[in-house]
């Protein structure tokens, strides 16, 4: 067993990005009380992210997550998975771009600075950015909700607050995001429910 890195009172959401719009997709939450992120998989297409699939670590256990998304049975679909070196590895940043209905690309940057992706379109002029970056020990992220169906539709991230909250959601208001506490309720059922 080991040992978790990442400990924090203080959890917060960030997202979502892709569609907003509560008809697309089905709505997933993996939730994000979980102390770190183990490996994440990825499935993708010319057309786009097609499922996400992230394993966690909860108090030194590895907990299996699900896949979210459908994939689609017209296309070629590759899929990447890749195991962090955890504990000491986390991520710390998210980007990619979306249409508004689907996440079109994809890619994720560690704290050793790894870069994870891009998964998706490779052409991206047409398409609306997003990026959320808790690097510089402000934060790790430790958790993902979203919804899909044959595409992932939207992805929203929790993110262990690792720094004084103001400098927290100082640094995220500077990068145009708005960040939202998380109940101690959801913790208490992640970890005992």
């Amino acid at each position: 067993m080991e040992s978790s890195a990442i400990g924090s009172s203080s959890v917060v959401k960030l997202g979502p990005w892709g569609s907003t719009d509560r008809k697309n997709g089905s709505a997933w939450d993996d939730g994000g009380f979980f102390t770190g992120i183990r490996s994440i998989t990825i499935q993708h297409s010319a057309s786009g992210v097609q499922t996400i699939k992230v394993d966690y670590d909860l108090l030194g256990q590895e907990k299996l997550g699900e896949v979210h998304g459908g994939g689609s049975q017209q296309e070629e679909l590759k899929s990447d998975k890749h195991k962090l070196s955890f504990p000491g590895e986390f991520l710390t940043t998210i980007s990619g771009y979306h249409d508004g209905n689907v996440v079109r690309s994809l890619m994720f940057k560690s704290n050793t600075n790894r870069i994870i992706g891009p998964y998706g379109m490779s052409s991206t002029s047409s398409l609306m950015p997003f990026n959320c970056s808790v690097d510089g020990g402000k934060g790790a992220i430790v958790g993902f909700s979203g919804r899909s169906d044959r595409y992932l539709n939207s992805l929203e991230i929790y993110v262990a607050v690792l720094c004084p909250a103001g400098d927290f959601f100082d640094a995220m208001e500077e990068q145009g995001l708005v960040a939202y506490r998380t109940s101690r309720l959801m913790a208490k059922y992640a970890l005992h429910g």
